[in-house]
């Protein structure tokens, strides 16, 4: 999966390639014009982390990447050109930012769900500075579907949904979980609701890669948070947990 940089802008690219097409929306057409050539992405250099103004050389390109790892290139030579240390990073196997952690996040908030993606892929862990910008990142600007198209990716791997709660995000997305990480399972489960919600998911991985399925392997006792009851003999139950919506009112409150 290679993408090419040049010093040549889009229009010249697409004069060179005239069957190559423009990728994206008007949107990201504003900022720089990425043409696909033969199924290879090539792009004009960067100069900022929004992509949104154009570089004239590589080495100002790399400090624009958001993690070590993907700052690597390679020369037409056949040469790793590696200015931030990537390649090692890769070998001890964690996953940094390139220069200050705090900066690569603010240009582009969901480079935190990336950096869970990548840990989860390659089994890498995530250094602390970039694991601290994780941690007190604010993602309600970010949009949805984009959010969406990285979560459907970190539960392609069967801890995807574990490191997401460990980095706060899972949490940040669906809140319902937070009711459910010390509630009783109840007198049909030995272990949390929350425990049972990450293992249901783990096994619903080992046996399929239908990503529907793995996401209601997850999801199937998000109610129980808004339904638990404790009846007079101290008995738990979740009368009704199947019918609530996430982001709506408890069941109780429905029926």
């Amino acid at each position: 999966d290679y993408d090419i940089f040049c010093n040549l802008t889009g229009e010249q690219i697409l004069k060179l390639c005239p069957r190559g097409s423009v990728i994206g929306a008007e949107k990201r057409q504003k900022k720089i014009l990425t043409v696909i050539v033969n199924g290879i992405e090539v792009s004009q250099y960067r100069s900022n982390g929004e992509r949104t103004e154009t570089g004239t050389s590589l080495d100002e390109h790399l400090s624009c990447c958001d993690y070590t790892c993907n700052s690597l290139a390679l020369g037409l030579d056949g040469k790793i050109i590696d200015n931030y240390d990537g390649e090692r990073h890769l070998r001890i196997g964690v996953l940094n930012a390139v220069g200050d952690a705090k900066d690569r996040i603010a240009e582009d908030k969901l480079r935190v769900f990336r950096a869970i993606r990548f840990t989860v892929k390659y089994d890498l862990w995530i250094g602390e500075y970039l694991w601290d910008e994780i941690l007190r990142v604010d993602i309600g600007d970010i949009p949805a579907e984009r959010i969406r198209g990285e979560f459907v990716k970190i539960l392609q791997y069967p801890q995807g949904a574990l490191k997401l709660y460990e980095s706060g995000l899972l949490t940040k997305m669906i809140p319902e979980f937070t009711l459910l990480v010390d509630m009783e399972g109840g007198d049909h489960h030995n272990e949390t609701v929350f425990e049972h919600s990450m293992g249901s998911f783990i096994v619903a991985s080992q046996y399929t890669n239908n990503i529907l399925i793995r996401i209601a392997a997850l999801l199937h006792d998000i109610g129980k948070g808004k339904a638990c009851n404790v009846d007079d003999v101290g008995h738990v139950n979740f009368y009704n947990h199947e019918v609530y919506e996430i982001g709506r009112a408890s069941c109780r409150e429905r029926v």
